[in-house]
């Protein structure tokens, strides 16, 4: 799909929606960053504060930090739901069969 312009809150933006090109798995990103919020108590690029640096950050794809968690199926469903690169990310489908849910 594509849009003609760039709406929505920022912290849950996925990286291809600055290119324009959203779909399903923009998604899976979304959820990742709430699922990535309710471990961590703020979302990936919390520590940018300016709007034009948390922007570039996520459309130049820069990779989160993952602070250690205690269940590593927890932290794999995360960085799988933020892969920065779409096609790399599951889908909806994959994530029900994934262990952690």
């Amino acid at each position: 799909m594509q849009v003609s312009m760039v709406r929505g809150t920022l912290d849950y933006m996925a990286p291809e929606v600055f290119a324009y090109q959203t779909g399903f798995k923009s998604d899976i990103w979304s959820a990742g960053v709430i699922l990535y919020e309710m471990t961590y108590g703020r979302p990936p690029y919390f520590d940018l504060i300016n709007r034009e640096q948390k922007v570039d950050a996520i459309a130049r794809m820069t990779p989160i930090i993952y602070p250690p968690v205690d269940d590593l199926y927890l932290l794999d469903i995360m960085q799988k739901c933020l892969a920065l690169s779409a096609r790399f990310r599951p889908t909806a489908y994959h994530l029900q069969e994934h262990p952690y849910t």
